[in-house]
C-alpha cells in the first residue's frame, strides 16, 4: 500500500498547466507531448516501471475493461462479445447434458 501511495505522489507532482478552449490542436498536441515527456522522465527518475503492453500512443481505440474506448465513446469489444456468446452455448450444452 505504501508503494502505491508513493507512486501516486511522485506522479501527481507534475507541473499542471491550464488549458483553454482557445488552444489550437497544435498547441494542445505540443502541451501533451511535453507533459508526456515529463511524466516518462519522472517515472525514470523515481524508478517507476511502466509496462510496454499497457502503453498506448496515437491509437484510434484502446481496450478498457472489456470495452473499446474510442473518440466516439465506449463500444463493446467484439472479441469479448464472441467469448460470452460461446460461453453461453457451452453452458446450455452442459445444462442439457446434466439434465439427461
Amino acid at each position: 500500500m505504501v508503494f502505491l501511495q508513493r507512486r501516486r505522489v511522485n506522479i501527481i507532482k507534475l507541473n499542471r498547466e491550464e488549458f483553454f478552449i482557445g488552444d489550437t490542436v497544435d498547441e494542445a498536441t505540443l502541451n501533451h507531448h511535453k507533459n508526456l515527456r515529463v511524466l516518462l522522465q519522472r517515472c525514470q527518475e523515481k524508478i517507476i516501471k511502466l509496462k510496454r503492453e499497457k502503453f498506448f500512443l496515437y491509437c484510434k481505440q484502446i481496450p478498457f475493461f472489456g470495452q473499446l474506448l474510442t473518440h466516439e465513446g465506449l463500444t463493446p469489444d467484439l472479441a469479448k462479445v464472441k467469448a460470452i456468446t460461446e460461453m453461453k452455448k457451452i453452458m446450455m450444452m452442459c445444462l442439457m447434458f446434466n439434465a439427461s
